[in-house]
């Protein structure tokens, strides 16, 4: 090889070093971004959920399905946007399967992430949570950054068809803020310290890499609880 190519190839060897550097570095923004302050991101040590679901939740799915799955997740994180469609498609593939349930834990460092959970609560009470909470995510780029989202929030509710007097009355309530601000100390008091985070039947898990990988973790818990039940009826 004559020196020409030598240092050809060099020059090529440190542009894919420097390429690889930057890209964890970003992924590492990224992460740092999505977790509460001075807490490690996925960590993989085993949290029970403090609380059930209850009435008071966001939930799709019937309570009889054999698996729950709880989420815990912030309006402007860009990993909770990211997975807010796997999400739906996976509760439209494994519904029956399902028990699924949306908690805020809005993170101090996202300057909207209190008020975009507002919104989602003050629709909710009109009946349009989950509108509302696909609005926030596929709008995500609209809202994020803005200094005062409120106008936008009520052009969503407008979309979704609720009433925008009784939505801005809703989300300028110290009712929903309250709402809002007892999910953030619920996420803390559970030792949560990332978005999103989810449990698997009482268990946070390791956030799967897509798709399949989140599919297979409701199938073998769904296996795994139905074989329960099985063994606890026929010893009865």
């Amino acid at each position: 090889m004559n020196q020409q190519n030598t240092s050809k190839l060099q020059r090529f060897f440190n542009w894919g070093i420097f390429i690889v550097i930057l890209g964890l570095i970003i992924w590492g923004l990224v992460a740092a971004g999505n977790k509460a302050p001075g807490q490690a991101t996925n960590p993989s040590s085993p949290i029970a959920l403090n609380k059930p679901i209850s009435s008071a939740d966001w939930t799709i799915g019937s309570s009889s399905a054999p698996v729950t799955i709880v989420e815990y997740a912030d309006f402007q994180c860009p990993a909770c946007q990211t997975y807010a469609p796997l999400i739906t498609q996976l509760l439209a593939a494994e519904g029956g399967k399902v028990y699924f349930a949306y908690r805020y834990f809005p993170l101090p460092q996202h300057q909207n992430a209190v008020s975009s959970a507002r919104a989602a609560q003050a629709a909710g009470l009109q009946g349009k949570f989950w509108e509302m909470h696909d609005k926030l995510f596929a709008n995500y780029a609209e809202w994020q950054d803005n200094s005062d989202p409120t106008s936008i929030y009520l052009g969503y509710a407008t979309a979704i068809g609720i009433s925008t007097t009784t939505f801005y009355k809703d989300y300028s309530s110290t009712a929903v803020a309250d709402v809002v601000s007892n999910g953030y100390q619920e996420s803390v008091a559970n030792d949560l310290s990332y978005t999103p985070t989810f449990f698997v039947n009482g268990t946070r898990i390791v956030i799967p890499q897509g798709y399949d990988a989140f599919k297979k973790v409701i199938d073998d818990a769904a296996t795994v609880a139905v074989s329960a039940k099985a063994s606890t009826t026929s010893s009865k």
